[in-house]
């Protein structure tokens, strides 16, 4: 619109100028001189005005700005008069003064007329508008308006009319170019017509004699909201209106919208976006229109309104979510309910929104920010951990999703890695056993489960959107959710009198051999249950179910417990088949997903949507890259090391994590604590036997103490070797080895004192007290209780997960939500996802991906032929069983079969491949392909030729595999001459078919199956050149399309009742009779009844009531209909407010519609009823609906 004021004002300005400098040359005129006497003149120059070249009185020299020149302006050289051309601005003056013209950077030319190539004037076009104009010109307007330039010569009337006006619409007519001396007509814009051009008319116009005329046809246009009558050349018509349908002046000229019928219905098409409706093709559930296929459709979709979107989901968006589900946002738009999916692997969410003012709800598509969730796991321990994951939108700490209560043992504490008092590196550990295994541990965990490949392929960029990453990074992320625990008992033993039972000490929830009650029914179960859910809250890792609803081909985790003493020896690898999760956990894990079965959804089922704000915190957007999972991991977790223990090295879970295990040593010490100091301290020499103050004299001297001290040392270190090599050869704990040891010391001690003192006369007495005393440590240490220690090492590895090893890959796609490859390999490990024919792709089974086999199709092989020699690579048609030769001039179709989706190409010549043929096969559905073969050439059509013809298929599957070797097929096509006469093949209305009460005319389209010359007879039959009235037909060979070509009359004057035609056809139109055989085709019945009566509502039920139901909110809408077409036969709508929905039991005379979940309120409920002749009636009621909520007393 600014474009064409600004073209507008253009041509003012230049229409301006022209006057203006008509004007000025009119100024240089002469004045008036007297015959009667010589008045002196001049030529001016320029005058104090600014005025050039003027021719002025002496007595007016005053007035000019320098000296008068003496003579007249035509015979000075500056002033003589010509063409000034502006190179900038394109423009030419005329009869301009040549000095002035130069002086302001014109070219100056002697022509005065302005003769030049560069002032020679065309039409300028700047989009529908042309203006005269220079070339330079033209530039400089489209360069200033936008347009490209387009400069055309003048039309033959010396105007730029024929250039004006361009998107202006009407009818282009021109010859069919067959010699018929027939007129064909396109309904167009002027631009692109290059023929005669019909402003503001239709094709159908009367006066323009073309061969299209009107029909009940409609369509919708792109562009345009109404739902528009098409002409018998398919053009575009004006709104439809059953009303208009023989109204002449409605098929004359272009009428506007707003000047048609006002009010979309089953006889009006004037729909209007902005009023609610918009064209569009009716389904089986829309109430139908009276002529056509097209309807005006409510924007709105029953219960969304256009434009409204929301959420659904594979599951309860609360829970952790199943392998392979995916987040989708339905939208209403133009009265179609849309679903698109979220990236895939759930690495976006679909969030949603009420509009405060409207109550619409909003949704989109949103990044799954689960990384930040898993990063903030790394800031240390558990309060640290709570802090920054308080702070992300998307995160939520595991202890608050599973529930305190369910992190806890049956006494109260904490199950082992979830205790939020402990540190990281207490986590697990049995005092200093263990200590520092878990230094990452998974507290903060994502609110909606992300999804990763598992399956073993190259991975994709797993910084785009949608990409699950690959095998390795699952395994790495999964592997953060794994924990090891250490279990301690203690027990009491002597090794007179054995040993006690054993008791729990710490962590015994992860012991299966515990001494609880409680251990093997709540305990452990209790902490598998929790580790495994912790471990898939991570994402597609841990035991889960898939997309199918089974569980995966294996746990998804992996165990390895080993028992040990507090020396750090293995006592024993142990077996980990009682660590299992329970049924119910299983239950629980299926129940809480919410799982909407496949091929169960349909995407009108609103799914409440997430209540997230969409300013959530995003601490990393996806594009960000990977976690960095060496900082995460940091250093593998290692016990503590004690400067004096032994050492021992464990390999837990598959080299995932190697923990070095450090225990105290033994203590090895003396029988009894004895010691050459100590005993010397203790025992006062002179207290000793035989020991006096000189000692010179005594029995019991100095020396024979240091001797009996020295021996008993010697066989005290002699026992305790002794004691060790037994020991270390006995299956015994370390407790008992080392009470063992102290007893062999003192023993040894005490049997050799005794010997010696009874063998070694002198001194005996010491030897006795030695013996004694070794004897009563011996004694001591024998009956002496010690404290017996062993530990349990269960390493649990979070690990990926397997899809299970079958399952029903094509239930992938089955409902209005799309597969995808994550979606289908989750569904079982046989599936593969192939999209090699487009979007969207096949999931299959890898044993379903071997070329197609290609066989006939029987039921789409036209009459009177046959399928023979059938073989793996070829077969063969016949006319008949007789192996006869096809006919010439019918139309062939025929087709072939595949025994999996594929897409079909045909040549009639040998190709080098599959891409290199030249058709494509009419593909029925993707199992079911076929071709329509003809002598006429018509579109849609192969050519077939007289004799053999021979044609090669090839497919390609869904899994992109092609039959190289080509597949044959061959017929003969006869040469006999066309002695076959024409077919009709259908009616439009269809025979026997009903007009709508109260009309008498309709349009009636014959389909031949060649180019025909039809004629019909209005209640009688007769021979061809008799026939009351000539058909309009297409005759041209070219025109026909898939093997037919239409007649078009119209039908008056009908009557009630029953209304019968004859038509008979020749064909080869146009060809003398002399010359050719022309075949007169059999006559054919044509019957249309004219309705006596409408259609009539005669009940309607509940009928204005008050509806007191069951907790169900149960009530039946009943419909009786009463009419001309089988007693009333119809189908039936009803509409709460927000748009028709068809009955579910109606197309009879009785229609019925159950509604289960109607809540308490006032309803007011139209029905709205059609029959096959556009008959309708509409019918009201009003009911009031309380629904009993109260239980029976």
């Amino acid at each position: 619109m600014n474009n064409q004021r600004k073209i507008a004002l253009s041509e003012i300005f230049l229409t301006t100028m022209a006057i203006i400098a008509f004007s000025f040359i009119m100024g240089q005129a002469l004045p008036e001189v007297s015959a009667s006497a010589y008045v002196p003149t001049g030529c001016c120059l320029e005058d104090l005005d600014g005025g050039v070249c003027l021719d002025m009185l002496e007595s007016d020299e005053s007035l000019c700005a320098s000296n008068l020149v003496g003579t007249d302006c035509s015979q000075v050289e500056s002033c003589q008069q010509g063409c000034c051309y502006d190179s900038d601005y394109g423009t030419c003056t005329l009869n301009s003064p040549k000095s002035p013209c130069e002086d302001n950077g014109g070219t100056w030319t002697d022509s005065e007329a302005c003769s030049i190539d560069e002032c020679e004037l065309g039409c300028c076009i700047l989009g529908s508008q042309a203006i005269s104009s220079t070339s330079r010109e033209c530039t400089n307007l489209a360069a200033e308006y936008g347009f490209e330039k387009e400069f055309s010569t003048m039309d033959a009337s010396g105007t730029c009319q024929d250039y004006a006006d361009l998107a202006e619409k009407g009818a282009c007519v021109s010859d069919t170019g067959d010699y018929s001396g027939e007129l064909d007509c396109v309904f167009t814009e002027k631009g692109s017509c290059n023929d005669e051009f019909y402003k503001g008319k239709l094709c159908t116009d009367p006066d323009l004699e073309t061969l299209c005329v009107p029909s009940q046809d409609t369509s919708c246009i792109e562009g345009e909201d109404e739902v528009y009558y098409l002409d018998s050349c398919g053009n575009q018509a004006n709104v439809y209106d059953s009303s208009k349908l023989d109204d002449d002046d409605y098929w004359t000229d272009i009428i506007e919208p707003s000047d048609s019928c006002s009010t979309p219905s089953a006889d009006c098409g004037n729909c209007d976006y902005i009023s609610g409706s918009i064209c569009s093709e009716a389904n089986a559930t829309d109430y139908q229109a009276t002529y056509g296929d097209y309807i005006c459709r409510d924007l709105n979709c029953g219960g969304p309104t256009h434009g409204e979107s929301w959420c659904i989901y594979d599951y309860s968006v609360n829970s952790i979510a199943p392998v392979g589900t995916r987040h989708f946002v339905a939208s209403c738009l133009e009265g179609e309910i849309n679903l698109e999916g979220c990236a895939d692997f759930n690495q976006e969410i679909c969030i949603q929104t009420t509009s405060n003012s409207s109550g619409n709800t909003y949704a989109r598509c949103y990044t799954n920010d689960w990384r930040s969730c898993i990063n903030a796991n790394g800031e240390g321990d558990y309060d640290d951990v709570e802090e920054s994951c308080s702070k992300l939108s998307q995160c939520m700490m595991f202890n608050d999703y599973w529930g305190e209560e369910s992190v806890k043992v049956t006494d109260g504490t904490f199950l082992a890695g979830f205790n939020p008092e402990l540190l990281n590196s207490e986590q697990g550990a049995a005092g200093d056993v263990g200590a520092g295994s878990n230094t990452i541990i998974p507290f903060c965990i994502p609110k909606y489960t992300p999804g990763f490949q598992f399956w073993n392929e190259e991975s994709s960029d797993s910084a785009e959107i949608g990409s699950g990453g690959s095998e390795t990074e699952t395994d790495y992320i999964c592997s953060l959710a794994s924990f090891s625990c250490t279990s301690r008992q203690t027990r009491r033993c002597t090794l007179a009198g054995g040993c006690g039972d054993w008791r729990d000490q710490e962590n015994w929830e992860c012991n299966v051999d515990g001494k609880s009650d409680t251990i093997k029914t709540q305990d452990m179960p209790q902490w598998m249950a929790s580790v495994n859910e912790r471990c898939r809250a991570l994402g597609t890792c841990g035991t889960n179910i898939g997309l199918s609803g089974e569980f995966g081909f294996d746990e998804g985790f992996s165990l390895m417990r080993l028992a040990i003493d507090k020396t750090g020896d293995v006592i024993e690898d142990l077996e980990v088949e009682e660590y299992i999760l329970t049924a119910t956990y299983g239950d629980h894990i299926k129940s809480s997903s919410g799982l909407v079965a496949l091929g169960s959804l349909d995407a009108s089922d609103i799914v409440a949507g997430l209540d997230i704000e969409s300013s959530g915190s995003v601490s990393e957007e996806v594009e960000g890259g990977l976690i960095d999972y060496e900082e995460i991991l940091g250093q593998a977790p290692s016990y503590n090391v004690d400067k004096s223990s032994a050492q021992v090295a464990i390999e837990l879970g598959s080299g995932l994590v190697m923990t070095s295990l450090m225990f105290p040593s033994v203590k090895s010490y003396l029988a009894g604590g004895f010691s050459a100091s100590g005993f010397v301290s203790d025992i006062a020499m002179s207290d000793l036997p035989g020991v006096t103050a000189t000692g010179a004299e005594s029995s019991f001297n100095l020396k024979g103490g240091i001797t009996t001290l020295a021996v008993s040392i010697v066989a005290s270190f002699m026992g305790y070797q002794i004691g060790s090599l037994i020991a270390e050869n006995q299956d015994w704990s370390p407790g008992k080895q080392e009470q063992f040891i102290g007893f062999m010391a003192s023993a040894t001690v005490a049997v050799t004192d005794l010997i010696i003192a009874l063998l070694v006369p002198k001194d005996p007495i010491l030897w006795f007290i030695g013996a004694i005393i070794a004897a009563i440590l011996a004694i001591f240490t024998a009956f002496d209780s010690y404290e017996d220690t062993q530990y349990y090492i269960l390493q649990f590895n979070c690990e990926g997960w397997e899809a299970a090893s079958g399952g029903d890959c094509q239930s992938c796609g089955e409902d209005a939500r799309p597969c995808s490859e994550y979606r289908c390999r989750s569904i079982g490990a046989n599936c593969m996802y192939y999209d090699d024919l487009g979007d969207p792709g096949t999931c299959a089974s890898i044993s379903d991906t071997w070329q197609a086999i290609i066989e006939p199709w029987g039921d789409i092989l036209s009459e009177g032929n046959v399928y023979g020699s059938i073989k793996d690579s070829s077969f063969e048609i016949f006319g008949s069983e007789a192996n006869d030769e096809v006919k010439s001039w019918e139309q062939l179709i025929w087709g072939i079969s595949t025994d999996k989706e594929a897409s079909c190409k045909i040549d009639t010549e040998h190709t080098d491949d599959y891409f290199s043929m030249s058709y494509d096969m009419t593909a029925h559905n993707r199992t079911h392909h076929y071709v329509t073969m003809s002598q006429f050439g018509e579109s849609g059509a192969i050519l077939m030729e007289e004799g053999e013809n021979e044609l090669y298929i090839r497919c390609m599957n869904f899994a992109g595999e092609i039959n190289e070797a080509e597949f044959a097929v061959q017929f003969t096509l006869s040469d006999e001459p066309d002695l076959t006469p024409p077919m009709l093949s259908r009616y439009d209305p269809e025979n026997n078919g009903y007009l709508k009460y109260g009309e008498n005319s309709t349009d009636l389209y014959v389909y031949m199956n060649e180019p025909s010359e039809c004629r019909i007879n209005n209640g009688f039959d007769s021979n061809f050149d008799s026939m009351e009235t000539n058909m309009s037909c297409i005759t041209s060979p070219s025109l026909g399309y898939n093997g037919e070509w239409a007649c078009y009359t119209e039908l008056t004057s009908l009557v009630n009742n029953e209304n019968t035609f004859y038509i008979k056809c020749l064909d080869k139109p146009g060809e003398n009779e002399s010359e050719v055989d022309r075949m007169l085709s059999q006559t054919y019945i044509y019957t249309i009844n004219q309705c006596d009566e409408g259609l009539e509502i005669a009940s309607l039920e509940p009928q204005d009531e008050e509806i007191l139901t069951n907790s169900s909110g149960l009530m039946t809408l009943e419909v009786e209909t009463d009419g001309c077409i089988n007693g009333g036969e119809s189908y039936c709508y009803y509409d709460f407010g927000s748009g028709d929905i068809a009955f579910l039991d109606t197309n009879s005379t009785t229609h019925e519609q159950v509604f289960n979940s109607l809540g308490s309120g006032d309803y007011e409920i139209e029905v709205y009823c059609i029959d096959e002749a556009g008959n309708e009636d509409t019918a009201y009621t009003n009911i009031s609906v309380t629904v009993d909520q109260n239980a029976p007393e």
